[in-house]
């Protein structure tokens, strides 16, 4: 079946107007690229509000969940840590333990506050892993609706 007029697409999609195509709907229009005559598609495109704001939303929203999730994990491996950190310490304030125990436990304190420094890099490295990865699937959107948009528009000039 091909949308021959916008209001076709617009059912579709289950929207009354193009300024209601956003997020996952803007997903939805990008798979329905080609079964929309380029003409009409063109004319969507244009009546969407900020195409490109759109697909940056998307990605916003994907790079936001993926920090709330890891923001969580790397919160609870540092109480950890701290927890670790915070008991040792006790550990050598107590005047009744030898001076080599004290010695000890500060080592194991200090390879906790490493773990956790270590922990820091991983999160900042896992990031802009998550922050590429969401770029370049917007990136792969945008031009797969902007090829699908040649190709069709191709296809009519033929």
């Amino acid at each position: 079946m091909t949308y021959t007029t916008k209001q076709d697409v617009l059912d579709q999609m289950g929207v009354e107007r193009v300024g209601q195509i956003r997020g996952d709907k803007m997903i939805e229009f990008s798979s329905l690229l080609d079964k929309i005559d380029p003409a009409v598609a063109k004319e969507i495109i244009t009546q969407i509000p900020e195409f490109t704001r759109s697909a940056l939303d998307v990605f916003a929203g994907l790079v936001r969940t993926q920090n709330e999730s890891n923001d969580a994990a790397v919160a609870a491996c540092h109480d950890a840590y701290r927890t670790i950190i915070d008991t040792l310490s006790r550990q050598v304030e107590d005047q009744e333990i030898p001076f080599e125990q004290k010695r000890f436990y500060l080592e194991k304190m200090m390879e906790a506050a490493d773990k956790m420094s270590r922990k820091d890099s991983e999160n900042k490295e896992y990031f802009w892993k998550v922050v590429g990865a969401c770029a370049a699937g917007v990136a792969v959107v945008v031009t797969g609706v902007l090829a699908v948009m040649g190709i069709r528009q191709a296809e009519v000039n033929s």
